[in-house]
């Protein structure tokens, strides 16, 4: 294989975005770089590739298959994931040896066990960190002290992870390798890690944003409080009716996440997409006039994407919820959505509907 200067891993059409972004904030040239995709199951494949026509890259290598149990279903077992997870590794020891000498890696994902396998063993590699959301948020505020390493990509106790561990292959980066570029601002604390903010200015310029019409829609993204057990069903369609009074002047549309079962919500007027909110947004005709969300990771990408577009976030706490926590990742994205409060960024406490 070809030796590149740099080299972009992506799993993700989010992070797909974000190499884009990087590839033309950085100044890289296409005959400069590879893309690697680390897609496993058709969906993810297809969506990556029609992502993947919004610009040329010199190379671009699916790095792993899909694995199919003899029913034709994507393998679920743990014996299958066992088998696919070290042929992945495998693939990853054959693309280390010809790409040594790569002098930039962009990672979409650095908590994603291949890519930090990988950067593990670019010794003298420059890293930088794709965010694809609230990865910035989840990670800076409470892995920012004095220690030398970061932590992440195969520490937490999944399945996978938990293979990774076996194999010897949980490595700490040092901090000191990294730069994160993110579409959050001012959230790094460790002085040791580097940072440049991601405007999304190649994405708007590309698909003329801020020429788009809006319809008269206002769009729900729904979240698997029901799926995880933090919320009651009963609770979560008052809230969500609720809301949709507040905004009785424009037609109320749910979009629901993928992880919720369907017609979950049979009362409300429900949307599922193939592709991440973000995209779809993109490639829609009409433009809904806002986004609500319960702070979703989603609402800082739609912020900075879609000037016409009025994101507004209310506010859960723990006192709403039926487990009695919200998650520390969900709550630092409230406090940050309040710091860049802007006219199309609004925030609102769940009492202005009472």
């Amino acid at each position: 294989m070809k030796q590149f200067d740099n080299i972009f891993f992506a799993l993700t059409p989010i992070q797909l975005i974000n190499a884009y972004e990087a590839k033309h904030a950085y100044g890289i040239n296409d005959n400069e770089s590879l893309l690697v995709l680390f897609a496993e199951n058709s969906i993810t494949i297809n969506q990556l590739r029609s992502v993947l026509k919004l610009q040329k890259w010199n190379k671009i290598l699916f790095l792993f298959d899909e694995i199919k149990s003899k029913d034709g279903s994507s393998g679920s077992n743990f014996f299958l994931k066992t088998i696919r997870i070290i042929r992945n590794i495998i693939r990853c020891q054959r693309l280390l040896r010809n790409i040594k000498k790569t002098s930039v890696a962009f990672l979409g994902n650095i908590d994603n066990p291949y890519m930090h396998y990988l950067s593990c063993r670019l010794i003298n590699t420059k890293k930088i960190v794709l965010d694809e959301g609230n990865n910035t948020v989840r990670r800076m505020r409470w892995n920012s002290g004095s220690e030398e390493y970061y932590i992440g990509g195969p520490f937490s106790n999944n399945k996978k992870n938990r293979i990774f561990r076996i194999l010897g292959h949980n490595k700490y980066i040092p901090k000191t390798d990294l730069t994160f570029f993110s579409v959050f601002e001012n959230l790094i604390q460790d002085q040791r890690v580097q940072y440049r903010q991601n405007f999304f200015n190649y994405t708007r310029r590309v698909f003329d944003l801020d020429t788009k019409e809006s319809s008269n829609e206002v769009w729900f993204l729904g979240a698997p409080f029901l799926a995880l057990g933090m919320l009651e069903t009963k609770q979560y369609f008052n809230l969500l009716k609720t809301i949709e009074g507040y905004y009785s002047n424009y037609q109320f549309i749910y979009i629901q996440h993928r992880a919720e079962r369907e017609k979950e919500l049979p009362a409300l007027e429900t949307r599922l997409f193939d592709y991440p909110v973000e995209y779809q947004l993109l490639n829609e005709i009409l433009l809904p006039k806002k986004i609500i969300s319960f702070h979703s990771g989603a609402s800082i990408n739609i912020f900075l994407l879609f000037k016409k577009i009025q994101v507004v976030n209310f506010e859960l706490t723990d006192s709403v919820m039926k487990s009695g926590k919200l998650g520390q990742g969900r709550i630092e994205l409230y406090k940050y959505y309040k710091e860049i409060e802007a006219d199309n960024m609004i925030n609102l406490p769940l009492s202005v509907l009472i």
